[in-house]
C-alpha cells in the first residue's frame, strides 16, 4: 500500500557567442532537482516512509571552438559536475530489539571533466573526426534511492569515471537535390 511521488525539476540555459568567423565560445548550465515523498495507508505513522530522498544536481559546461575556412575545426571543453543528495537512514542506537532512530546522510560529489574534439574535411564529401573526453557520470536518482520495485538503493554511489576516445569518418553524397546519402563509421 506504499505510494510515492517523484518530483523532478529541470532548468537549462545556454549562451553562445561567435567572436569572429574563426572563434566562438559557449557556456551551458543544467540544474535538476529530485524529491521523493511517500506514504503507506497500512502504516501511516511509520517514520521510515517520511524520510527525505532529495538530490540537487548542477552541470556547468564551457567550450571554445576554432574553425578554419569550414575545412578544419577544433573544440576544447570543460565541465564542472556537482551533486548533493540527502536522506535519513535508520539505525539501532541502543541495540535493543525494535529501537529505531534516523540519522542524516549526505552524498556530495564535485568533479571536473574535459575534452577536445576535431574534424577535418579531406574533400567536401569526406570528413574525418576524432575526440577525447575525461568523463564522469553522476549517479541517477533511481540508482541512489532505488525504484522501489526492481532496483535496490545504493546511496553511497560514486561517479563513474572514463577516458573516452572516438575516431570517425563521414561520407556524404547526393545523386540530385532530392536524393542524398550519408555513411558514418
Amino acid at each position: 500500500m506504499y505510494k510515492f511521488k517523484n518530483n523532478i525539476g529541470l532548468a537549462t540555459a545556454t549562451f553562445s557567442y561567435k567572436i569572429n568567423d574563426n572563434h566562438s565560445v559557449a557556456v551551458n548550465n543544467v540544474y535538476s532537482s529530485f524529491n521523493r515523498k511517500g506514504s503507506d495507508e497500512l502504516f501511516p505513522d511509520d517514520a521510515k516512509y517520511q524520510q527525505p530522498q532529495r538530490t540537487d544536481k548542477n552541470i556547468l559546461g564551457f567550450s571554445y571552438k576554432y574553425d578554419y575556412k569550414n575545412k578544419w575545426s577544433v573544440m576544447a571543453f570543460g565541465k564542472h559536475l556537482f551533486q548533493h543528495a540527502h536522506t535519513r537512514v535508520s539505525y539501532n542506537p541502543s541495540g535493543n530489539y525494535g529501537d529505531v532512530a534516523y540519522m542524516d546522510q549526505n552524498n556530495v560529489i564535485d568533479k571536473l571533466g574535459y575534452g577536445i574534439a576535431t574534424s577535418y574535411f579531406i574533400t567536401p564529401e569526406l570528413q574525418i573526426k576524432a575526440s577525447y573526453e575525461k568523463s564522469n557520470r553522476l549517479p541517477e536518482n533511481e540508482e541512489m534511492f532505488g525504484d522501489l520495485i526492481n532496483q535496490e538503493s545504493n546511496f553511497n554511489l560514486k561517479p563513474e569515471k572514463s577516458d573516452n576516445i572516438n575516431l570517425g569518418v563521414h561520407y556524404a553524397f547526393k545523386l540530385n537535390e532530392d536524393h542524398r546519402f550519408a555513411v558514418s563509421a
